[in-house]
């Protein structure tokens, strides 16, 4: 009803924007529970194990294809709930998000020391470059560094925006 309503309005506008650009509020991970372990995937099911909402979110992964189909050319992914799976959630995030080709900036996988946390995109003629960080992880620990944090990684933001500028 009112949900397919509000599909085929934003839809349409989402295409029709050059960049389209949006928060992923969470992790989509499949098989991941809230302490971060794999667990038995429920498929498309919200079980309130796997897939749950407020005040831990985790998305089933379709929510990617649904984002790319809908016209969005690149996520966030960092913000309070980047960790709501801690790392494994992160990494499954990052592979599907990689999977579905969708660009993201914010978060790195388990480990990962040489990628950019930024992300370029070009469209209509230009080259956009693209970097997020958060303020924070609502207190779950990141041992594995995978978010940028705003204020705590200030000097690798300052760095990537003045490598990024110098490199127009």
């Amino acid at each position: 009803g009112a949900q397919r309503r509000l599909t085929r309005m934003v839809k349409p506008l989402l295409q029709q924007a050059t960049i389209a650009y949006a928060n992923l509020e969470g992790p989509a991970a499949a098989g991941v529970n809230a302490a971060g372990q794999s667990v038995r995937d429920p498929g498309l099911r919200f079980d309130n194990v796997v897939y749950t909402s407020y005040p831990m979110f985790n998305y089933h992964p379709s929510l990617i294809e649904d984002l790319v189909s809908s016209g969005i050319d690149v996520v966030s992914t960092a913000n309070n709930h980047s960790l709501d799976r801690r790392a494994l959630g992160a990494d499954r995030t990052i592979d599907e998000l990689e999977a579905k080709n969708l660009p993201y900036t914010g978060t790195h996988r388990a480990g990962d020391t040489t990628s950019p946390w930024h992300t370029i995109t070009e469209a209509g003629g230009f080259r956009v470059a693209w970097i997020a960080c958060t303020f924070g992880t609502n207190g779950i620990p990141d041992p594995r560094r995978q978010v940028l944090l705003c204020y705590d990684n200030a000097d690798v933001v300052e760095r990537e925006v003045r490598s990024l500028a110098a490199d127009r």
